[in-house]
């Protein structure tokens, strides 16, 4: 099965090269009314204690002639905990309209984040783009979601991202799997981290740290899904010992100053139709806080398929 699934992945990705250089072939044409102001992207994140200014890159395009003024804003509507202007950060531009000289290029937003002695929790606020002259319009990404992190949350030692050793109980070495997990806070609760990368999914699950014992508690029931395994239904996490899965039974591990994170009998099991109640594994996960920047990845052997694992 899994060779099957590599073979149509490869025959997409060579087909979707086809097409992208047969578009080569296509000039873009951007014609004058098309002509925008826009974010490089549409989020960005600073931590407080940041030394010196973070910029913030707004675009202009257009396929000549003169380019163009617009303004900005700070708009703190529907969100709980705002970043404040003059509280949280400073805007070090002198005003808030920026001025592209040229049809082309950008220009950029200066923040200058305000550290303080006080755990408050992470704090946002858009920044968003408004009144463009000279005939231009916004581009569809006028708002940028702007995060400043807080560093005194009490589990920032454990805040980031690490590599996880998942060792199989089910086939140790055959079956061992390498993850890229990332952990956040959680809002208005020091106490708790979410735990993201498992299988190389997207999914979220919560882990409570204790910081009297050392220990870190995962609830068990919480799902997963977008993992690398295949489509195969949600799969939920449990404590287990392989082949057996514990439904009621919570997760245990522990947390060490060095910023590493145990996570025993940590087990995986399909809770959707067809595959309901099949577990996949039961991994010992060791998470070590990872050097420099790592893509979301998880590495499976060729011999980890549906078959060897006896569904």
């Amino acid at each position: 099965m899994k060779k099957i699934l590599i073979y149509f992945a490869s025959l997409i990705v060579g087909l979707s090269l086809f097409i992208s250089c047969d578009d080569l072939n296509e000039p873009v044409v951007l014609k004058d009314s098309d002509k925008f102001v826009a974010f490089a992207k549409t989020t960005a994140s600073v931590k407080e204690n940041t030394s010196g200014q973070i910029g913030i890159l707004v675009y202009i395009a257009s396929p000549g002639g003169n380019g163009c003024s617009v303004d900005f804003y700070f708009d703190y509507q529907g969100i709980n905990n705002s970043a404040i202007e003059g509280v949280d950060f400073q805007l070090v531009n002198s005003n808030k309209t920026l001025t592209f000289t040229n049809y082309y290029g950008y220009d950029t937003i200066w923040i200058d984040p305000v550290d303080n002695a006080i755990y408050e929790g992470n704090k946002t606020v858009n920044i968003t783009l408004s009144w463009p002259t000279d005939g231009f319009s916004l581009g569809r990404e006028s708002t940028l979601l702007l995060t400043i992190v807080d560093d005194e949350h009490p589990l920032k030692d454990w805040i980031g991202t690490f590599t996880a050793d998942a060792a199989s109980q089910g086939s140790p070495g055959a079956w061992d799997e390498t993850w890229t997990i990332e952990t956040a806070a959680v809002d208005g609760d020091p106490t708790s981290l979410t735990i993201s990368g498992i299988a190389g999914s997207p999914s979220k699950i919560v882990a409570t740290f204790n910081t009297d014992d050392g220990t870190v508690t995962i609830q068990p029931g919480q799902t997963i899904d977008g993992y690398s395994y295949g489509d195969y239904g949600a799969i939920g996490i449990y404590w287990g010992q392989y082949p057996d899965i514990d439904v009621e039974k919570k997760i245990i591990g522990e947390f060490f100053s060095d910023g590493s994170i145990y996570l025993p009998n940590f087990g995986e099991m399909f809770v959707e139709e067809p595959n309901v109640g099949i577990v996949w594994d039961v991994f010992d996960v060791t998470m070590t806080p990872a050097k420099g920047v790592q893509l979301n990845s998880a590495v499976y052997p060729s011999s980890k398929d549906l078959k060897n694992r006896k569904f």
